[in-house]
């Protein structure tokens, strides 16, 4: 079904129920065509309500494309169209103010499901060793949480799925029934890829893009998934213990992707030491059969915890406990898989990364954090040379970028 079709209250997410039977001239903006003045309200950027009331702002700024306001009606006005037995009757609300609600505000309020239970419905296809299990269970609802856009422009997260083409099926077909056929389509806003091709993708202007990738050896991911198990069940066995709740499991992700956690700054020095000890971790195992993102992924995994909770922001146990998983994950990995590329292959620093690395280094030594435009006044580079680099050195673990992309963490070279 799609997330337009949907029409009983049991399809519908906890913020959508509140915001149609309780909350009045609030949701979540659509404008009509081009107009900047003329718009809908509605329940979520999921959900378009039919066009039987509109909004008019009368004067002032408009509220951005899928904003969650509150309006001020001063008047209103019901207009009739039609002819020939054809009438119809639109309500127009003259809007002279508005104000922008946080959604985490009203998400508050008791989620659909427990986020254990979630961690739960997506290793129910497996059988295995429970701690395997649990990993399994953990990685895919990281990986369905995703990111809002905090530490990089577009938000999202990557899972390195390793494992057998049988056990691939069996993850592929639990995604696809928590993860709702809209946001499978690549014109979707958020993008859920799933492929065992490991290609290229270019995000382009949507809000977040997460790739799942069987075997990936070039991608850069953030989080693993080693579906190192003894056997699927059956789709019967498994659609016996969950099918009645894949409305939920969709109606719950709904909640979670319109959650918008943030890292605070006071654990931006536990980040820096959990991502040193990554690293560390990585270069002792010698590598793991993936391309393992080494700057963003602690942020990233942090942000997509809180999200699977419904937090409003990170906490140090979160930081910990997604740490813990990588750990318990890739050291599976490790054993269970070859590397097919080394160390040096991935990480070694081509010609302009290596040469803002050393200008950042010798402008501000190590372990510092400077501003991004303090770090672009450090180097010769040009400006799309920089973007390019920089990006780079996060993902090589060179660097960290903290504060929503305006600040540059220096990490020494290990």
């Amino acid at each position: 079904m799609k997330l337009d079709e949907r029409i009983y209250g049991s399809q519908m997410s906890t913020l959508e129920r509140e915001l149609l039977f309780n909350r009045e001239n609030t949701g979540f903006v659509r404008f009509d065509g081009n107009s900047r003045r003329t718009f809908y309200l509605d329940p979520s950027p999921f959900l378009a309500l039919d066009k039987n009331e509109v909004f008019y702002l009368i004067s002032g700024k408009a509220p951005g494309k899928n904003e969650l306001v509150r309006v001020e009606v001063a008047d209103s006005e019901i207009i009739h169209r039609g002819g020939k037995g054809r009438f119809s009757k639109t309500k127009v609300n003259f809007v002279k103010s508005w104000e922008a609600i946080d959604p985490n505000s009203i998400s508050k309020a008791r989620s659909l499901l427990d986020f254990e239970e979630v961690i739960d419905y997506l290793k129910m296809p497996y059988i295995g060793d429970k701690g395997v299990l649990d990993c399994i269970g953990m990685g895919s609802a990281l990986y369905i949480s995703s990111t809002p856009p905090c530490t990089r422009q577009v938000g999202g997260i990557n899972a390195a799925v390793l494992g057998k083409q049988k056990n691939w099926n069996a993850y592929t077909s639990s995604m696809n029934a928590v993860i709702p056929s809209d946001f499978r389509r690549a014109s979707s806003n958020y993008y859920y890829k799933l492929s065992e091709q490991d290609r290229e993708f270019e995000t382009g202007a949507r809000r977040e893009v997460s790739l799942s990738y069987l075997n990936p050896a070039v991608t850069p991911m953030q989080l693993p998934v080693i579906l190192d198990i003894e056997d699927v069940k059956s789709k019967s066995k498994i659609n016996a213990y969950c099918k009645e709740d894949y409305s939920v499991l969709n109606a719950h992700l709904l909640d979670t992707l319109l959650m918008n956690p943030s890292i605070p700054g006071d654990l931006d020095p536990y980040i820096t030491e959990k991502t040193y000890e990554l690293k560390n971790d990585l270069l002792d195992m010698g590598g793991l059969p993936y391309n393992q993102d080494l700057g963003s992924s602690i942020s990233l995994m942090s942000l997509a915890y809180a999200r699977l909770q419904h937090k409003t922001e990170c906490s140090k146990d979160d930081v910990k406990e997604v740490f813990e998983f990588w750990v318990d994950m890739t050291h599976n990995a490790s054993r269970e898989l070859s590397t097919p590329v080394t160390l040096n292959e991935l990480y070694s620093l081509r010609r302009s990364e290596k040469t803002l690395y050393t200008d950042l280094c010798n402008a501000f030594g190590t372990d510092v954090d400077v501003s991004l435009e303090e770090a672009k006044k450090a180097t010769a580079l040009k400006e799309s040379q920089f973007e390019a680099a920089l990006e780079k050195l996060n993902l090589k673990g060179y660097v960290l970028l903290m504060s929503n992309y305006q600040r540059i963490r220096i990490l020494c070279k290990i």
